[in-house]
């Protein structure tokens, strides 16, 4: 028998998916993942990162983690001005119990100071794992060399 997906009971729903991408809103913030087969994903958060969308994301990297690929986490944090705490320390968790699995560096964008501060320690944490960006562009390139696409299509906040 599956697991009930708690998020849907938490606020958190899943308003799209393909073979390498998914969206879910919840009523402040919005996810999308997008990922390649060779392990590259790509998080996208708009608006307030809620608690439950590290739980997605972890659940992601670890379906890709079991195929044998080795993960390049690009993180684009760049709209979300704030997040609970488990965005943060969920996925730091995660990534600490399987580094062998992580490609180092990864990467971050943000613009609020806020996240940039989570992102200071969250690296202090991992022991130098992370590169962070403050600008578009920079982050762009790497993206686009992981094979994905830069500025994925988000759900507009308003059509909730």
């Amino acid at each position: 028998m599956a697991e009930p997906d708690v998020t849907q009971s938490q606020g958190v729903r899943e308003i799209e998916k393909g073979a390498t991408f998914e969206v879910w809103r919840s009523p402040t913030g919005a996810l999308r993942l997008d990922w390649t087969r060779q392990g590259a994903v790509l998080e996208t958060l708009l608006g307030y990162g809620h608690q439950e969308f590290a739980n997605v994301i972890v659940r992601r990297w670890e379906a890709l983690r079991r195929t044998g690929v080795q993960i390049l986490i690009l993180a684009d944090f760049s709209e979300m001005p704030n997040y609970d705490s488990p965005v943060r320390t969920t996925q730091q968790e995660w990534i600490l119990k399987h580094r062998p699995s992580v490609i180092q560096p990864f990467h971050v964008l943000s613009r609020s100071k806020m996240v940039g501060m989570a992102v200071a320690v969250a690296n202090l944490a991992l022991g130098g794992m992370i590169t962070a960006h403050t600008q578009r562009t920079t982050f762009d390139v790497v993206v686009k060399k992981a094979g994905l696409g830069p500025n994925p299509q988000m759900p507009s906040l308003q059509d909730s």
